[in-house]
């Protein structure tokens, strides 16, 4: 097992095998990753953890990431964050706020590491 660099991450996904793959390489990266799976898990989580970012995936059936990083905002939750989706560009750039970071599904782990550097 790699040794911790400090970074704890959510990552959020209803894709359960994208976010087990994930977690399993950043786990091997040297992050500590937890998992959930819907819009409403993710919100639960931020509230009683102590994350140094989030990845969260666009289209999710409970609820968008758009409706999700609404609610951060809502609560002054000011956490690097990472968007990942198989939506088009062109439906998730606009609806980011600065600073956050988009990678379109299906992506190269290499692209996914380099972006999520400049994240977190």
């Amino acid at each position: 097992m790699a040794s911790t660099n400090g970074k704890r991450l959510l990552l959020v996904d209803d894709e359960i095998d994208i976010a087990e793959s994930l977690k399993f390489f950043l786990d091997e990266q040297g992050y500590e990753v937890d998992t959930v799976s819907s819009g409403a898990e993710a919100l639960e989580s931020l509230s009683g953890g102590d994350y140094q970012g989030l990845v969260l995936d666009w289209i999710m059936p409970d609820m968008t990431g758009k409706e999700v990083l609404d609610k951060l905002s809502e609560q002054d939750k000011n956490l690097p964050v990472m968007v990942i989706s198989a939506a088009p560009p062109n439906l998730v750039e606009p609806n980011l706020e600065e600073g956050v970071r988009f990678l379109r599904k299906p992506f190269d782990i290499d692209d996914f590491l380099s972006t999520l550097s400049k994240v977190v």
